[in-house]
């Protein structure tokens, strides 16, 4: 992505790769949707999250070998907020161990 923090754009580019190569560089794109035009051209591949809703035309293959990440979920203490409450309980839903909040 264009601009996006060097940190968290080879945390995506999974860079430098396990055995230490450093991750190609591939087009750069303004927007989060762009990725999935070049996918469909043939252009590029993306890692996503594994919940990540595509196109009918795109598939999805399941990444070996990488650690997965970590979602730290934080909010402020007693808000009382529908929004923050419905969003706690749609991420502990995802959530794949079991010290949920």
């Amino acid at each position: 992505m264009r601009g996006a923090d060097p940190l968290a754009s080879a945390f995506w580019r999974i860079d430098p790769r396990p055995d230490g190569r450093p991750a190609p560089d591939g087009p750069l794109i303004d927007a989060a949707a762009e990725q999935f035009e070049l996918i469909a051209g043939g252009q590029a591949v993306t890692i996503s999250v594994a919940t990540h809703t595509l196109r009918p035309d795109l598939t999805t293959v399941p990444l070996d070998g990488v650690e997965p990440s970590h979602v730290v979920l934080a909010t402020r203490t007693g808000d009382r907020n529908r929004l923050v409450a419905a969003f706690r309980s749609c991420a502990g839903k995802h959530l794949t161990r079991g010290d949920r909040a």
